[in-house]
């Protein structure tokens, strides 16, 4: 029954574009839908927990922003963040990996704190002229800026969206920051495909589109697995094999058919004769175990 007012968060955000009022309207949606549930009655002792809650997660809100505000403030009144395109491009030079790098970083700090849209427009003024000078589509590096702008909701030490979940589930808000990083950690690396293949935000043909997704998605797979430690159909794997998937799926930001198809076959191959090795330690470690017994 609660689906219904993310139906209407959805709804709102789509049809009036208010970013602002659409938590308003699904907040209100959920008192009045709680009225109708026999699980969850709604009391004055229950109304009055909710608001003291209420309360204490925007103090903790309110001093984080409060804090990021006077850094991102500070940029503004004296003028640095409007030459942040020009010294970025005279730092990392023709390196657009490195350019990215830094790129992200400074979409990530002067995000935080700040609401989407505040945030993009911000950033697409100051650094998304950088990244079409060096040849970045533009749209992908608009996209860019946006992606990483959003990244420090998740990320501590701000983790805005991170603070108002632990409040609910009444965990502690550091540790709960650092879990939803490490379950998000390989969205990290999306803004990057998305830069290095544009085909996958649909500029190019048809086909492009198509290989390049289909790569991004064994990328992403590649990277989970390198990040978690595990592979399904493989199981656990150490520390050689993790670097090695790593470095595959970083190489499927390639926007190049070759070697895309030449990675995938490597690490085929690769986990194959991982998998063969495994399984003949522990026949070994087993026939070890039984002779012993």
């Amino acid at each position: 029954m609660y689906l219904l007012s993310i139906l209407a968060l959805i709804l709102v955000l789509i049809f009036i574009r208010s970013e602002a009022q659409a938590p308003f309207y699904a907040s209100a949606l959920v008192l009045v839908l709680s009225f109708f549930s026999a699980q969850v009655k709604l009391t004055w002792q229950s109304l009055k927990t909710m608001i003291f809650d209420i309360g204490k997660v925007l103090g903790e809100i309110v001093s984080l922003i409060a804090g990021i505000g006077l850094i991102v403030g500070a940029f503004s009144a004296t003028g640095v963040s409007f030459s942040f395109s020009r010294e970025l491009v005279q730092m990392a030079g023709d390196n657009l990996l490195l350019l990215l790098i830094a790129g992200a970083v400074t979409s990530f700090i002067l995000g935080m704190g700040m609401t989407v849209s505040a945030s993009y427009i911000f950033l697409a003024i100051v650094l998304a002229p950088a990244l079409a000078q060096v040849g970045v589509n533009v749209i992908a590096a608009h996209l860019f800026v946006l992606y990483w702008a959003t990244a420090s909701y998740i990320t501590p030490p701000v983790a805005l969206a991170s603070f108002a979940a632990s409040s609910i589930a009444n965990s502690n808000p550091l540790r709960t920051s650092i879990v939803s990083t490490k379950l998000g950690i390989v969205t990290f690396f999306i803004p990057f495909f998305i830069v290095y293949q544009p085909a996958l935000i649909w500029q190019g043909t048809f086909t492009e589109s198509i290989v390049s997704i289909l790569a991004a998605v064994v990328g992403v797979v590649l990277i989970s697995a390198s990040l978690s430690g595990y592979l399904v159909g493989v199981g656990r794997v150490n520390g050689f094999m993790r670097v090695a998937l790593l470095s595959g799926g970083l190489l499927m930001l390639m926007p190049s058919i070759l070697v895309n198809l030449t990675t995938i076959a490597l690490m085929i191959i690769l986990l194959i004769i991982y998998k063969v090795i495994k399984k003949q330690r522990f026949n070994q470690s087993g026939t070890v175990d039984v002779s012993n017994s």
